[in-house]
Order: structure tokens, then sequence, then C-alpha cells
């Protein structure tokens, strides 16, 4: 696999490090059948690509299906892509104004921020499945597939990161909670000093 299994990420907190749980594991299996597709969908690309430059170049005579189903394709990729971005938490962020709130508040942002990203993306997956409603009829130029199924990319490319999206705040609020609890008993620990 081109990831490793675990993503552990050590938090210090009052000297004493936190295992933040973002564990690949947990969907293992998912994990593999969807490398797997997504494999398959970029070997199948790169071949139409390359027998369309065969066949326009040097045969000299193009297939008219091959620059619909790239694009297709491609749009699919992009769409199942952005599980892997969430998932490795490779996703570009602006965080240049996080350098300068308290450390306090950050993990606080950072649900925040996870939250309007799930809503994002369940109003992707609502505009998605509207469109998809719209366009039942067309029909695609050269292949004269439903027009429905390069659209559909979108909607199921959200599900799909919804899945993620919502793990990683259930991690994020037990994270947190973990974090409570660890203050709560150093707390108790510095008053048990402080009487003795």
């Amino acid at each position: 696999m081109l990831f490793p299994k675990y993503r552990i990420i050590f938090t210090k907190i009052n000297g004493l490090y936190i295992k933040n749980i973002i564990n690949k594991e947990d969907n293992k299996i998912f994990n593999k059948i969807y490398d797997n597709f997504v494999s398959m969908l970029m070997v199948i690309l790169i071949t139409v690509v390359f027998s369309a430059v065969i066949f326009r170049y040097i045969i000299k005579s193009p297939i008219p299906w091959s620059f619909e189903v790239a694009r297709y394709l491609n749009i699919w990729l992009v769409f199942f892509g952005l599980y892997y971005l969430e998932r490795d938490n490779e996703f570009l962020k602006v965080d240049f104004v996080l350098q300068f709130l308290p450390e306090n508040y950050l993990k606080y942002i950072n649900l925040l921020m996870q939250f309007l990203k799930i809503a994002v993306e369940v109003l992707l997956v609502f505009i998605g499945f509207l469109f998809i409603t719209k366009i039942t009829n067309q029909k695609t130029a050269a292949l004269r597939i439903p027009m429905w199924i390069a659209y559909l990319s979108c909607p199921v490319g959200m599900i799909i990161l919804l899945t993620i999206s919502v793990r990683k705040v259930y991690y994020k609020v037990k994270n947190i909670r973990v974090e409570e609890i660890i203050k709560k008993y150093r707390r108790l620990k510095d008053k048990e000093v402080y009487k003795q």
C-alpha cells in the first residue's frame, strides 16, 4: 500500500503525551477495496489516453470516444482522490491566523472547521443529487451513455468523504474529552501535592 497503516500524532499536554487516534486499521477492508478501485480507474485512464495518442498519431485513425472516457474518468478520480486527502490530513489549510490564537482554543477551532467542512460536503451531496435529477434525459456525445453517470461522481465522492470526516470529528471530540480528563487529574494531583 502507498500509505502507512497508522497515523499517530502525539500531543503534549502538561508533560504527558496523548495519542491522537487516527487509525487507518478501522477501515482496513474498505481502504484496500478503495485503493484497488482507484488504481484500476487510473490504469484504465492511462490505457485509454495512451491508446488514443497511438491511434491518432501513429495509426492515423483517432478513437472518437477516448477524449470523453478520459474526461469522465478524470472527474471520478478527482472526487475519489478527496478521500485520500482527508484520510491523510493533506488538505491545504491557511493557518496563518491560527498561529496567533491561544493553544487552548485551537482544538475547538479545528473542530469547528471540521464541522464546517462536513456542512459543505452535505451541501455538495444535496446539490449534486439535485443537478442529477435535472439532467436525467441527457446523453454524452460520443458514448451515448446517460450524463448522470458522469455527474454522479460529485455526490458519491462527497458521501465517501463524509464517512471519514464524521469519523474524524468523533475522534477529535473523544480526544478533547481525554485531554480534559487528564487536565482534571493533573489539577487534583497538584492539589494533593500542595496539601502535603
